[in-house]
């Protein structure tokens, strides 16, 4: 063991030719990690004061590590009562966070339905962007409240 530790830090300050000479291979180079995964299984939860907290899970290649989600919304309805007929825009980007789970404390008061895409970075690598429309309304005996529909972009 202690032979084979000399013969790395030999050929890590000069080169790979000490291998051969040692008459062992020199080690392999390690496959590229694939990218992110795509997220799933969203929740959306509306708070008392207007805030959605959004969490999702997602899967990983193994040895992937640093992995950061990019979160976007778009609003898809505005309803008659926020002071228009609703239509639909562009994603706009919220943040990124290092969990998987994020709050949206700018809510717009009066949005009946939003998507929220969500996409998981690496420094090397981007997975697929998963969209999830969220309805936002009234049910009696419930107040307000928040339902989502999972389905990946």
């Amino acid at each position: 063991a202690d032979l084979i530790l000399k013969i790395r830090a030999t050929a890590s300050s000069g080169g790979n030719a000490v291998y051969a000479t040692a008459l062992i291979s020199p080690p392999a180079r390690p496959a590229p990690i694939g990218p992110p995964g795509t997220p799933t299984n969203f929740k959306a939860t509306l708070d008392a004061v207007g805030s959605l907290t959004l969490r999702w899970k997602c899967a990983h290649p193994k040895g992937a590590q640093g992995t950061m989600y990019a979160i976007a919304r778009r609003i898809d309805d505005h309803g008659a009562g926020a002071g228009g007929a609703g239509g639909q825009g562009g994603f706009v980007p919220l943040g990124t966070v290092g969990a998987k789970s994020f709050v949206d404390a700018t809510l717009p008061a009066g949005a009946a339905r939003v998507t929220y895409e969500i996409r998981a970075v690496r420094s090397t690598a981007t997975g697929s962007a998963a969209q999830f429309p969220v309805s936002i309304g009234t049910r009696a005996g419930d107040g307000v409240t928040a339902s989502a529909l999972n389905r990946a972009a």
